[in-house]
């Protein structure tokens, strides 16, 4: 698509091809792409498996420059898409692969902006949204909330990944042929069916407040602030919740969906007497015709709010 050339300056590569992941199991390792070649590859031959990065801030680039490497870069994405829309450029299921992996990844990054800037202490609401009344939206939650459910999800099966063998792209070079086809990262293929026993389940995601409870029943040390998830912070002495909007009291967010860690709802599932469903069970909770999705419940996602909801 760019027949190998990088947009220049070639070095902002090097830079921002700096991954950020933990090894779940050894967070002193880094996850690495299993398709690396070059360099990079060298790299992490030699135990390196993040690319150097300058060690003086006054070698690092500025905001000007990486906003104007942004543009460059976005600039020739829409020249493919516009090659594509005119018929210059034929969309190759290959050239499918690489635009939809650009677009999701950019959704990754979106995501885990959002995130970032929810736990910082320096963001500020966003200006083109108005700010939320939060005493009215409170009063209609708790009109509107609903009481959890243990849901008895019966045995079934699952299917798990995708048929989508990237070596296969070749065999497709129009745009004919693969409409249905779906994409998928290297760990999500092949695609398997696995078989899940019944099994009970909250039919609501565990709450701020509950695991607030939690904290109070197991006599946590609420004065580390370790000892509490990321997603909170404290005012003046008070326990609040981190939003886009500065914190927030527990009477507005106490029952929004908990943000925290696995090693920190796993201590809040086993404290239930439960434990955490496994990928297939999530997988099968939303698919079955017993689970949430069926039932028409629908997900807080696309920017619907800039915050969560119960």
């Amino acid at each position: 698509m760019t027949n190998g050339e990088h947009t220049e300056p070639e070095k902002f590569k090097d830079i921002f091809e700096r991954g950020i992941d933990p090894d779940v199991d050894d967070p002193t390792k880094i996850h690495v792409s299993h398709s690396l070649s070059g360099v990079r590859a060298r790299r992490i031959a030699d135990n390196q498996a993040h690319s150097e990065v300058p060690l003086e801030e006054a070698d690092w680039p500025s905001l000007d420059e990486i906003l104007g490497f942004r543009d460059r870069v976005r600039e020739r994405l829409r020249g493919i898409y516009d090659a594509i829309a005119s018929g210059e450029m034929a969309l190759t299921r290959k050239t499918g692969r690489v635009l939809f992996m650009t677009f999701e990844h950019e959704a990754m990054h979106a995501e885990t902006l959002l995130y970032m800037l929810a736990q910082s202490p320096l963001t500020r609401p966003p200006s083109a949204a108005a700010l939320p009344d939060w005493q009215v939206l409170a009063a209609r939650w708790a009109e509107e909330a609903e009481e959890n459910r243990v849901l008895e999800i019966p045995a079934g099966e699952v299917a798990m990944g995708h048929h989508d063998l990237e070596a296969d792209d070749a065999s497709h070079p129009t745009a004919h042929g693969w409409e249905d086809h779906q994409f998928g990262w290297d760990n999500e293929h092949p695609e398997i069916v696995q078989s899940v026993k019944a099994f009970k389940v909250d039919s609501l995601p565990i709450t701020n407040a509950q695991y607030l409870e939690y904290l109070r029943a197991t006599r946590a040390d609420m004065s580390k602030a370790d000892a509490l998830p990321a997603s909170w912070q404290q005012v003046d002495g008070e326990w609040k919740v981190r939003s886009l909007y500065g914190p927030l009291d527990f009477d507005i967010a106490g029952q929004w969906p908990l943000m925290a860690s696995k090693v920190e709802i796993d201590g809040f599932a086993k404290w239930k007497g439960g434990r955490l469903p496994t990928e297939a069970e999530l997988r099968w909770l939303w698919e079955s015709p017993d689970g949430p999705r069926p039932n028409g419940i629908r997900a807080n996602t696309a920017f619907k709010n800039w915050h969560p909801v119960p």
